[in-house]
């Protein structure tokens, strides 16, 4: 294979980088949040590949009918949390992935979609590798989705004065 200098590599990098923010820009980053530091009313921004995976996460994240004035948005991944980690389990959420994706983000093309097993020790996760490229062009890009199935715990769940009534044997104290 012929070797390709640092200065064309970067030159490629560079126009790729470009192209890829005419095709999509920038825009507010999510989870909204402000610039910390000497700037007053700074938002953080995303560029193009993150405001895809943003998008990504979003939609797969939110429950159908969670939205108030949308409510078909999302995907079915949720209903999963609490089924065994199987092959069925592998299979639906492959299937739901690109199901809400299709329909949701119509900015990429699903290439493919992998299960990820050991994504973290305790088995509790299933990473959800996804392919794609970004239509009208020939820019691809991957994204790992951290699927929780076992819910979050408890004491998440509850915050401020109601926090403070839960004790450590997970009982409501009136």
């Amino acid at each position: 294979m012929p070797v390709i200098p640092d200065e064309e590599q970067l030159i490629v990098q560079n126009t790729v980088a470009t192209n890829l923010l005419e095709i999509i820009g920038t825009g507010v980053d999510f989870p909204f949040r402000y610039v910390s530091g000497n700037t007053i009313g700074k938002i953080i921004e995303s560029n193009a590949g993150e405001r895809i995976k943003d998008s990504m996460h979003l939609i797969l994240s939110t429950r159908i009918g969670e939205r108030m004035f949308n409510p078909e948005f999302g995907s079915r991944l949720p209903e999963l949390v609490f089924e065994p980690n199987d092959d069925i389990l592998k299979s639906l959420l492959r299937i739901y992935t690109v199901e809400a994706l299709r329909r949701w983000e119509k900015r990429i093309d699903i290439v493919n979609v992998v299960m990820i097993d050991n994504y973290n020790d305790d088995r509790s996760m299933v990473g959800i590798y996804i392919e794609y490229v970004i239509r009208n062009s020939h820019i691809k890009g991957s994204y790992v989705y951290p699927f929780v199935r076992e819910g979050m715990p408890t004491s998440d769940l509850y915050t401020g004065s109601e926090q403070r009534r839960m004790t450590t044997a997970g009982q409501v104290v009136l």
